[in-house]
């Protein structure tokens, strides 16, 4: 239905290009019309919004008290929430951007692909992305438990192994004997030696915003730092100020060679396409304007 409203609107709009191109309309006609298709397009995908009889802050409701609990201890440590599953919903849709929660639903029309295949076990997938609450349905109802098993958002490493063919990077993960909280898949080999011993270490999120992420290392051995947040080649890390190799890790995830010591870590999002795509945005705007401006 999506698809042939938007086949709709696009070839009312560019018969009314047409029309216009051709002197068939007057200009407040040809104003009017394109405003009444705006409003009709705008109406269809956002009139619900408006017409619920459920007040938003009866709507989105949480209870407080589960809510103030999770809000101080996100203070303390980043960590996700499987709020759904099936047709069961603790939190309404969006309402994770509301109470400043971070969920694992969501829709996105430009899936990652590492993401859309990252299919292994639910309780690992879970574990991986740093899932800390899950929900459970007991007597048909649905309850927020703790998952004992999940990873921290960031944490090191001391063993892995080096798997180049994505399918079997999957079907290791999906093995009930791998040992995923302490051993990590790369796909590449990085520079760094390691003898699988554990080692003692802090690790701190500092900083964590959508486009840079800021972390405190302190380990007496060399290691990986593990990163639960979806591999991006935009993505780029820095230690102490340094470019380094970003690491795609357990298929979907990230990570960085560290060695013994004190570190700054910092990931920053590349925004070198974004400003690319402004540019070229501004200057067909600009383009257009002296056409209009000069009757080209």
């Amino acid at each position: 239905n999506q698809f042939h409203l938007y086949i709709l609107f696009l070839a009312l709009g560019v018969f009314l290009i047409y029309l216009k191109t051709k002197k068939k309309l007057p200009n407040h006609v040809t104003f009017l019309l394109f405003v009444g298709i705006i409003f009709c397009d705008l109406y269809i995908f956002g009139h619900q919004f408006n017409a619920r009889s459920v007040s938003p802050d009866k709507y989105f409701y949480f209870p407080k008290y589960y809510l103030q609990q999770l809000k101080k201890e996100r203070d303390r440590e980043p960590f996700r929430i499987n709020a759904r599953a099936g047709s069961y919903m603790l939190l309404r849709r969006n309402q994770g951007n509301l109470d400043h929660v971070e969920l694992i639903e969501g829709y996105e029309p430009l899936r990652l692909e590492r993401f859309e295949y990252f299919n292994i076990p639910g309780e690992k997938k879970l574990a991986l992305l740093n899932v800390k609450y899950k929900i459970t349905i007991k007597n048909n109802r649905a309850g927020l438990d703790l998952n004992s098993s999940y990873l921290p958002r960031a944490k090191m490493f001391y063993n892995f192994y080096v798997v180049d063919e994505k399918e079997e990077v999957l079907n290791m993960l999906s093995q009930d004997t791998f040992n995923y909280q302490n051993i990590l898949i790369l796909e590449e080999k990085p520079p760094i030696v390691l003898n699988g011993e554990d080692s003692a270490h802090v690790v701190r999120v500092v900083k964590h915003q959508p486009e840079e992420i800021s972390i405190e290392v302190e380990t007496e051995k060399p290691g990986l730092l593990f990163l639960s947040e979806i591999f991006y080649p935009e993505w780029n890390v820095y230690v102490n100020g340094k470019e380094k190799k970003l690491y795609c890790a357990d298929y979907a995830l990230r990570a960085v060679p560290i060695e013994a010591g004190e570190h700054r870590i910092l990931f920053k999002f590349d925004t070198t396409i974004f400003m690319k795509g402004f540019f070229i945005t501004m200057m067909t705007l600009l383009l257009a304007a002296v056409i209009i401006y000069f009757k080209i």
